[in-house]
């Protein structure tokens, strides 16, 4: 299956591997001929250390699997939220600029972990603590017995931060007092 096939700007294109190998394509020349003339063939520019090559790529369709999409991720909020949790922690200021939403990470942990079981979920970029809040509200809501360990490195605000003018000289603080007033707020009654 190593043939040339032609690029919209009639150069041919090989099956040659990123590393410089021959490789080869995944289908024979009638396959490729007939996706071609069905539009299931697109072409890509894609800008490489050598300049630009032509990439070819099929095109596949969900309707072609059997299966319809998933809706596991429906009704989950946007982006914006992430911003909107962490500021009402903090009397409505903007400490972070883009903290994740909570409700995205609890869908995932409570797609990935065992809520009985003490599962450990570790972040090791916990940047504003977005994953320890999700796991707590995760574990209120279920009833599980997660832990979670965050590693965030002692990295300084900078001088203009919002942080900084509410008393925090590094993101770990605000990322410790986060975890701090989200914990005291799902304990709330």
């Amino acid at each position: 299956m190593f043939y040339p096939v032609e690029a919209p700007d009639g150069t041919l294109v090989y099956p040659i591997a990123p590393e410089g190998y021959e490789s080869r394509w995944v289908c024979g020349k009638d396959t490729y001929q007939k996706l071609l003339s069905d539009g299931m063939i697109e072409w890509r520019q894609v800008t490489k250390s050598d300049g630009l090559r032509w990439q070819v790529y099929q095109k596949h369709y969900v309707s072609e699997a059997g299966r319809e999409t998933s809706d596991l991720w429906a009704g989950i909020s946007g982006n914006k939220m992430g911003t909107k949790e962490v500021s009402g922690l903090f009397d409505r200021v903007k400490v972070f600029d883009h903290p994740k939403p909570t409700e995205v990470l609890s869908r995932v942990i409570q797609l990935s972990t065992d809520p009985v079981s003490s599962e450990i979920v570790m972040d090791f970029f916990a940047g504003s603590g977005s994953t320890a809040h999700a796991l707590m509200l995760q574990n209120a809501k279920d009833g599980g017995n997660r832990i979670f360990i965050s590693v965030q490195l002692d990295e300084h605000l900078s001088e203009g931060a919002e942080g900084k003018k509410l008393g925090f000289s590094t993101i770990a603080e605000i990322s410790k007092e986060r975890i701090r007033r989200a914990g005291a707020k799902i304990l709330e009654p």
